[in-house]
């Protein structure tokens, strides 16, 4: 792939870059706000209106969100092909995506990069709806665990410890769901279980 920031594109190719990149950006306009407002103290909250929609739409519209972080650190995610309608709030569910797969790219830098991979997939039973986040990160050390969902409780490098506590209070106070961090999974890294049991 031509890097656009060598110049290696044509002047066509590159007006067609940035507009995909800008159009992107301004689809995303409102989930970031959103995602600023809940980190600020004194911000509030709005509720959006649930609509129908694809799962695996406002995955990959989270996805779309970081991508030049991904594409920064060399890691493609794997998405689901299923599809799942569910009627729920569709900023909600991007902020606890977005803060997943933001704690996955700050761990995956600790990789080599030919080994950085994130996975995600769905899975719908009698206890709700599932979301299984995977990255080939290094995981969750044991003696953190039961700490890793702590308000302002971080291991990272300039980490404020605020992206898995708010996915974690979104999931359990808006959809009577949880967020669980599990001992193993697809891949050998940190494996983050949502599970979504009302307005799903």
């Amino acid at each position: 792939m031509r890097d656009i920031r060598r110049g290696e594109l044509s002047a066509e190719e590159l007006i067609a870059a940035v507009k995909n990149r800008l159009e992107r950006i301004g689809n995303q306009q409102e989930v970031l706000a959103a995602v600023f407002r809940r980190i600020e103290p004194f911000g509030g909250r709005r509720r959006g209106r649930p609509a129908r929609r694809a799962l695996e739409g406002v995955i990959a519209d989270s996805v779309a969100v970081l991508q030049g972080d991904l594409d920064h650190i060399g890691t493609a995610v794997d998405l689901p092909s299923t599809e799942t309608i569910v009627t729920a709030d569709e900023t909600e569910l991007q902020q606890i995506f977005i803060n997943l797969l933001r704690n996955s790219i700050c761990w995956l830098r600790e990789v080599p990069k030919e080994d950085r991979k994130i996975s995600v997939s769905i899975s719908r039973d009698d206890d709700g709806l599932h979301i299984l986040f995977a990255d080939s990160g290094p995981g969750v050390a044991e003696d953190i665990r039961d700490r890793i969902f702590d308000l302002y409780f971080s291991t990272a490098e300039n980490g404020v410890g605020l992206g898995l506590s708010i996915a974690g209070e979104i999931a359990e106070d808006y959809y009577n769901g949880k967020l669980e961090v599990l001992d193993s999974g697809p891949l050998p890294g940190a494996n983050f279980l949502v599970t979504l049991r009302r307005r799903v």
